[in-house]
């Protein structure tokens, strides 16, 4: 999981450099901004689901039975 809101190095840069070094690695994004432009950023920058903040454990069963299913 990748908040995209952080201090320092942003969230998307983070996924960026992350992907760089380690192309397979699964990163759910998450960010209580739900702006779809904000959303596309992350799918661009490698990311294989956003999360909206606050989620619920609904999402985060959805968000590893996706991420179980794509290995």
């Amino acid at each position: 999981f990748m908040d995209l809101v952080m201090p320092g190095l942003n969230g998307l840069e983070a996924i960026r450099q992350i992907r760089q070094h380690l192309p397979n690695v699964m990163i759910a994004a998450c960010s209580s901004i739900r702006e779809e432009h904000f959303q596309n950023k992350a799918f661009d920058a490698g990311c294989f689901i956003f999360v909206s903040k606050p989620f619920q454990r609904e999402d985060l069963h959805q968000v590893f039975q996706m991420a179980m299913g794509q290995q």
